[in-house]
């Protein structure tokens, strides 16, 4: 019983070792080119983001696979939809950028816009928003799940 134990505790602790080894030898340490830049530009991003105080509202949060109707809407930071914007909306999977797409939204009423999106999978996927007014734009991002 004690050699059993032992050859397994040798087996369990080489499978260990051997994972190390190799997840040193293939992963380089590497999550984005240029880290300081990247961040530099994330804080960019946001503070524009902040100055202009829009705010966009997913109005549909229940989705199944297939074709679906994504309606959002776009606020000033006075909370009045806002007129004249152009709105953009991606699609993706967190993990892969093969279903990756971009539509073109239909103006809705002022302020409202509506995409027929498709979601070929069930499961999470990310939805952004890309709005325009005024030479200005604001990306805003949101998770939502597919159901089957």
């Amino acid at each position: 019983m004690k050699i059993l134990i032992i050859l397994v505790t040798i087996v369990a602790l080489s499978a260990v070792i051997g994972s190390v080894i190799v997840g040193e030898k293939v992963f380089d340490g590497l999550v984005v080119e240029k880290p300081y830049e990247k961040g530099l530009q994330w804080d960019k991003t946001r503070n524009e983001k902040t100055e202009l105080g829009w705010n966009v509202v997913l109005k549909n949060r229940a989705f199944s696979a297939g074709e679906n109707d994504v309606i959002i809407s776009v606020f000033d930071k006075d909370g009045r939809p806002l007129a004249g914007a152009q709105a953009i909306i991606t699609i993706s999977r967190p993990a892969t950028t093969a279903y990756d797409k971009n539509y073109e939204t239909t103006l809705l009423g002022v302020g409202s816009y509506k995409v027929k999106a498709n979601f070929p999978l069930y499961g999470y996927w990310d939805l952004k928003v890309t709005v325009s007014h005024d030479k200005k734009s604001a990306v805003y991002e949101e998770k939502v799940y597919v159901k089957t």
